[in-house]
């Protein structure tokens, strides 16, 4: 069982069900779109891997406890709390974006010098914090 369906949790479904594990992912989310924010370029080939390996995603879920060998979780859109029995608890969960910082220290850099790369000017911005 993983609970969280960002990046590292739905690389690590992955990782697992290739070596022979059976692996459920857990999300909070209605869906995998948090995924998208958190995942590189590569997304839509991880997730089109979840199809063709039949990972189980269970969506609008909340994590309500753990115990040695059962997850206990909310479905969000019912209300109606369901069990998995398991052997492995993976926690991928704990990602907050925090775009309004990403967009504070952008503003505040200061361009310092250009370099000329592969043909290509590329400004070089280190922050000074």
């Amino acid at each position: 069982m993983i609970i969280g369906g960002g990046a590292i949790g739905i690389e690590s479904a992955i990782e697992l069900t290739e070596k022979g594990k059976q692996v459920t992912v857990l999300e909070m989310a209605p869906d995998l779109s948090n995924f998208f924010m958190t995942a590189s370029g590569t997304m839509q080939d991880l997730l089109e891997k979840i199809e063709t390996l039949k990972i189980s995603v269970i969506t609008s879920a909340k994590l309500k406890s753990i115990d040695e060998q059962t997850v206990y979780y909310d479905d969000l859109t019912t209300g109606v709390e369901h069990t998995l029995s398991v052997d492995t608890v993976l926690l991928a969960v704990g990602i907050v974006p925090r775009h309004q910082l990403v967009d504070e220290l952008r503003q505040s850099a200061r361009q310092l010098k250009f370099l000329w790369l592969e043909m290509r000017l590329k400004l070089v911005i280190l922050l000074k914090l």
